[in-house]
This record gives C-alpha cells, sequence and structure tokens, in this order.
C-alpha cells in the first residue's frame, strides 16, 4: 500500500520528495493496515476504502500534499454489494460532519479518513 501511494503521489508531483510524503503518510502503522487507498488520476481524488465496507471519495485540491490544503469528501458509498441500503440523509450528514472537521485534521490523508470512519460509527449506532 505504501509503495502504491507514494508512486501515484510521485506521478502527480514528480518534483516531490516522496520521502517527505511518505513520512506523513506513514504516521501511524497499524492504521495503514486498516484502511487502502486508490488514487483516480483522471479525477484527482483518493478513494479510501473504509473497513466496514465504505468507499469514500476524497478531493484532493491543487497543490496538495505541498500546500496545507484541506481535504474534501466528495461522496460515500457502500462498496459491498449485499449490504442493507444506506439513505440519502445518512450519506448527506456523515459529508457535512467530514468536511466541517477542522483543517488540521482534513490535510492529512490517514487523519481524514480516520475521522470519517469515526462518523461513520457514531452515526450508524445513532440509527439504531
Amino acid at each position: 500500500m505504501d509503495s502504491a501511494l507514494v508512486l501515484c503521489i510521485y506521478f502527480r508531483f514528480p518534483t516531490v520528495d516522496t520521502t517527505r510524503v511518505l513520512q506523513e503518510i506513514h504516521t501511524d502503522s497499524a492504521f495503514c493496515c486498516r484502511h487502502s487507498f486508490e488514487y483516480s488520476d483522471r479525477d484527482e481524488m483518493m478513494v479510501a476504502h473504509i473497513v466496514g465496507g465504505f468507499d469514500a471519495f476524497i478531493k484532493l485540491p491543487q497543490g496538495w500534499p505541498m500546500l496545507t490544503c484541506a481535504l474534501k469528501l466528495i461522496s460515500l458509498k457502500s462498496s459491498e454489494n449485499h449490504s442493507r441500503a444506506i439513505s440519502l440523509s445518512f450519506i448527506c450528514k456523515v459529508e457535512e460532519m467530514a468536511n466541517s472537521l477542522d483543517v488540521h485534521t482534513r490535510q492529512n490523508l490517514l487523519s481524514f479518513a480516520d475521522a470519517i470512519e469515526e462518523i461513520l460509527v457514531q452515526q450508524m449506532r445513532s440509527e439504531l
């Protein structure tokens, strides 16, 4: 996972010091094992495959990760075909809460994915 993420960052930003970026991304090795990420060059978007069967589509701002720009959750969907239906209001609420997190949390991909997971768990518990 780390090498693929560094590779996608290198292709997007060939002059970036990938060692520095990897150090920021690899802040918590246990976290890296819980989630996986895919980069879409066409959309300049990262898809975070979050534990529990959700895919979070995260827009990467121009200049990220070198500039301290906040990431934005664009869309959320269930990645499991057999899962229960997710209401539009649930998705909108999670997106709104994620995008209103503090800027520091939304600048780091791992922190943002972790926060999205926490919001999902919290909201699913409140719906029960």
